[in-house]
């Protein structure tokens, strides 16, 4: 990944999220994670998420199209259904999604 990006990871406070939030930290980058709770939300802000989603209270497509409207140039995504949707629609031009 590159530096000065916008990372967004899926399922934030789990196992794989957790070191993904903390690595596309490392390099740099703005760091967007989504989670089902407003304890996990906390734990991912004292990780250094730039904007934690809590999915079950806000919608996931309707924030990344407001706050973010260039896109998001890095999905690490790992949940399906309407929250791939939502990061399939709000992709950047050239964005990736693994």
């Amino acid at each position: 990944m590159k530096s000065g990006e916008t990372v967004m990871v899926t399922a934030a406070a789990g196992g794989t999220g957790l070191f993904a939030v903390q690595l596309a930290k490392l390099a740099g980058n703005t760091v967007v994670g989504t989670c089902g709770s407003n304890e996990k939300a906390g734990m991912l802000r004292k990780l250094g998420c730039d904007r934690v989603i809590n999915y079950k209270t806000e919608d996931v497509h309707k924030v990344l199209r407001k706050e973010f409207p260039k896109g998001i140039d890095l999905v690490y995504e790992s949940v399906g259904g309407s929250i791939f949707d939502a990061c399939v629609s709000n992709l950047a031009v050239h964005g990736r999604l693994v």
